[in-house]
């Protein structure tokens, strides 16, 4: 029987850490384009403009993803004194990955301020209250979550990254969890808004 080294563990501890990540970037982000497609009454333009942003955006951040795990995998050490796994240096293509979903969570931004622009409205007031009802707080509670980790990623060291990261995913996922609450909602028309303020 093969006895695994405490090095070999943690460079499969980063692999099925950056995949967990990967898959929950690429749920989350696909849950918040659900919500804009669903904001725009299901438009079949914005339905096309939706799938070949996303689709754009997903191989990018794969294949950049793979080769920076691939990276990591030569800085990953095990240290006895604190019986932990370290990381020695950032993969150089981890802001990359990271970009490529902020740009799409400011594009999707984009798209729900310009939904709610295109309404016809009264008053100020009416807009800002059509903002939060498209969940506009929500979209920007998330590009600023991703935002702060791609700065981190630019500006932090490898333990800065690691630890910022898993603090901030946590995050984002109760803030898209919420959104998807939101989206659920809407299949419950005959109930009252007033049993869903826990969703405001």
């Amino acid at each position: 029987m093969r006895i695994l080294t405490p090095r070999t563990s943690c460079r499969r501890f980063f692999w099925l850490f950056s995949l967990a990540t990967t898959l929950f970037t690429i749920l989350s982000n696909y849950v918040l384009a659900i919500r804009v497609y669903t904001m725009w009454d299901g438009r079949r333009a914005i339905k096309w403009l939706l799938t070949w942003t996303f689709g754009a955006a997903l191989p990018v951040s794969v294949v950049f993803g793979v080769l920076a795990s691939q990276e990591t995998q030569s800085s990953v050490q095990y240290d006895p004194l604190i019986r932990m796994c370290v990381l020695a240096k950032k993969p150089k293509l981890l802001p990359v990955v990271l970009g490529v979903w902020v740009a799409f969570d400011i594009f999707m931004l984009f798209l729900t301020i310009y939904n709610a622009l295109e309404k016809p409205r009264q008053s100020q007031a009416e807009m800002m209250t059509t903002l939060q009802h498209d969940g506009a707080k929500m979209f920007l509670c998330l590009l600023v979550l991703r935002l702060a980790n791609f700065i981190v990623a630019i500006v932090g060291d490898a333990a800065n990254c690691f630890v910022t990261f898993t603090v901030l995913w946590t995050m984002c996922s109760v803030v898209t969890s919420r959104m998807q609450l939101r989206v659920e909602r809407l299949r419950f028309s005959d109930i009252q808004p007033s049993d869903f303020l826990y969703l405001q």
